[in-house]
């Protein structure tokens, strides 16, 4: 059995509705964390199995805003991923769905 360890931890910052942040797109947002975590870890973009990104709200983003996020950090296209919107436990959610991929060999 794979261990799942957290190597590294970000996350974008928590603005009031229509106030500070509203101007800032959600995929700036994640892209900047997804850089951020691979720089960290000294993880060069193509060697990422899967990547998850939580998400609230995401009207008017498309239909996966964490692969257009991910491409913008550098992600090579062909490797998969999705967007998880489970409003405020989507970080968790999406914790639980990666370790479950790595636990399942999956990633």
């Amino acid at each position: 059995m794979n261990n799942v360890e957290i190597v590294s931890a970000k996350r974008t910052p928590i603005g009031k509705y229509l106030q500070s942040l509203k101007y800032v797109s959600p995929i700036k947002l994640g892209s900047t964390v997804m850089k951020a975590v691979m720089k960290e870890t000294h993880l060069p973009p193509s060697e990422l199995d899967f990547y998850i990104m939580g998400n609230t709200l995401s009207a008017g983003l498309g239909q996966n805003p964490g692969r257009i996020a991910a491409i913008k950090a550098g992600i090579p296209p062909h490797i998969g991923g999705f967007t998880i919107d489970h409003v405020c436990a989507s970080s968790l959610t999406s914790v639980v769905l990666g370790a479950e991929k790595i636990l399942a060999g999956k990633a």
